[in-house]
């Protein structure tokens, strides 16, 4: 099934005629989208799409980019359908966001649920449920609501956490940017030391030293 931007494959696929829905099976079954921005492409084993809509089902995978993604289920809209409304679920006492991308034709929306994961170059954040923004093929911003959380690498070993009951990560030209964690935040940080002990002395200020932070 292809389109002059829109690649699926997949080992089985049939179209309902009444209303031009594809259904497409595989081990996995894949839909590529190329523009002249990052290429999106999408894995699952059942693909279902409509117009600018599709749904993807079980063992769920998407790449974009510096971007990587992972869930039970995902749906994915070539142009946002409520560019200016309420965000996933987001309690009203959080702070909304004020980068939430205009309606435009190059805008897409990706939404994904169960367990979903993304990670950006070594960041990897995860969260019950998460919706991507993106413009010309990159991302502007990412939503994740309950129980967010960010991991960082501090070095080969050691993570920096943060976490939080929302999470709002804004990009600039497809490149992550900055994070804001509303909710029950709580900070995890490493302190490395220059010295790590490599010269042979056993001194405790060459130890990496652990900073906690919580907040409301």
């Amino acid at each position: 099934l292809t389109d002059p931007e829109v690649v699926v494959e997949g080992s089985h696929a049939r179209r309902a005629s009444r209303d031009s829905t594809d259904r497409v099976w595989g081990h996995p079954a894949r839909l590529t989208q190329t523009s002249s921005g990052d290429t999106l492409q999408i894995e699952a084993l059942h693909l279902c799409k409509r117009g600018e809509l599709l749904k993807a089902r079980d063992s769920v995978q998407f790449t974009q980019g510096q971007i990587r993604g992972q869930g039970d289920s995902l749906t994915w809209r070539g142009s946002d359908p409520n560019p200016t409304g309420s965000s996933i679920d987001k309690p009203s006492n959080d702070k909304p966001s004020n980068d939430r991308p205009s309606t435009t034709t190059n805008a897409g929306r990706l939404d994904l649920w169960g367990t979903p994961r993304l990670w950006v170059n070594d960041d990897a954040l995860e969260g019950d449920t998460m919706r991507l923004f993106l413009t010309n093929r990159q991302p502007t911003l990412l939503e994740l609501r309950g129980h967010a959380v960010v991991h960082t690498p501090a070095n080969d070993s050691l993570q920096h956490h943060i976490q939080g009951r929302t999470l709002d990560a804004h990009f600039t030209d497809g490149v992550l940017h900055d994070v804001e964690v509303h909710g029950n935040v709580e900070l995890t940080y490493w302190n490395l030391p220059e010295n790590d002990g490599t010269d042979g002395t056993d001194d405790p200020a060459d130890s990496p030293r652990v900073n906690r932070a919580v907040c409301a």
